[in-house]
C-alpha cells in the first residue's frame, strides 16, 4: 500500500497466483491508483510496481499478469510503459432479463429430454449424492481444461474448488445447475452474486463435457439459469 506524507491512502499493489492457471514463477498483479487529481502523474503506480518487482524476483517470478478494461486508456498506457504486452482479450456481454423472450428457446429443453438430459441444482444433488463435490470436482476440471486461453488451465485441489467455486460467497446453490445424462453429469453452469449489486447477477463457468456436445446442452442449461 502506498501512503502520503500526509496519511492518506493513494493505491495499492495486489500480486497474486492463479489458481487454476499455477506456475510457481507466474503473478498476476493488479496495480491500483485512486484517480484523486491530486495523486495522479506522481509516479505511485511506478514504485508500487517496483515494489511488486523487488519482492517477488527473489521468489523466482518470471512473469507478471496485467489487466485493464478496454475504456481504461490510462491503465493501458501504464502497462504498455512497463514493458506488458497485450495477449488476449476478454468480451463482456450483459443481458436484460426483463427483455429476454424466454419462449424463443422453448425447443431447446425438449431437445436435450430427447437426448435423455435431465438439469439438476446442485442444492439437491448435494443432499442426495455422498459424492458429488468430487464429481463436480471432475468435471469442472474437465471443462475447464478446454477453455481457450493462452495458458493451458491445471488442475485445482478440491478444497480450492470448493472454496472459490461451489462453497464461494458470491454462489447461489439454486443457479448451479448440473446436466445430467442418467446419473453421469456431464455440463454445467453457475451463477453469481456481485457485491454491492443486488440486482445483478455473474454468469460463470458454462461448459459441457466432450462425449456430450452437440446435443443443445450449455443452451438448455443458459436458459434454465435465466
Amino acid at each position: 500500500m502506498a501512503v502520503s506524507n500526509d496519511g492518506d491512502a493513494v493505491g495499492c499493489c495486489d500480486a497474486t497466483h492463479v489458481p487454476n492457471q499455477f506456475d510457481s514463477s507466474r503473478y498476476s498483479v493488479l496495480v491500483f491508483v485512486f484517480v484523486s487529481s491530486s495523486y495522479q502523474r506522481q509516479q505511485w503506480g511506478t514504485r508500487l510496481l517496483g515494489h511488486a518487482e523487488a519482492f517477488l524476483k527473489p521468489l523466482g517470478a518470471r512473469e507478471l499478469i496485467g489487466a485493464a478494461k478496454a475504456n481504461a486508456v490510462g491503465s493501458i498506457f501504464f502497462l504498455g510503459k512497463h514493458g506488458f504486452e497485450e495477449t488476449h482479450r476478454l468480451w463482456e456481454s450483459h443481458l436484460d432479463v426483463a427483455m429476454f423472450n424466454i419462449s424463443r428457446f422453448s425447443g431447446e429443453r425438449a431437445r436435450t429430454d430427447a437426448a435423455g438430459i435431465t438439469i439438476r441444482t446442485s442444492t439437491n444433488e448435494r443432499s442426495r449424492t455422498p459424492n458429488c463435490i468430487e464429481r463436480l470436482h471432475d468435471l469442472h476440471t474437465g471443462i475447464e481444461a478446454d477453455v481457450p486461453r493462452p495458458v493451458q488451465a491445471n488442475a485445482v485441489s478440491i478444497e480450492t474448488f470448493t472454496s472459490q467455486v461451489t462453497d464461494h460467497s458470491t454462489t447461489i446453490p439454486e443457479a448451479f445447475l448440473i446436466a445430467c445424462r442418467g446419473e453421469e453429469y456431464v455440463g454445467l453452469t453457475h451463477l453469481r452474486r456481485v457485491p454491492r449489486l443486488p440486482r445483478m447477477l455473474s454468469q460463470a463457468l458454462t461448459g459441457v463435457t466432450r462425449q456430450a456436445r452437440g446435443l443443445g446442452i450449455a443452451k438448455a442449461l443458459k436458459v434454465a439459469g435465466i
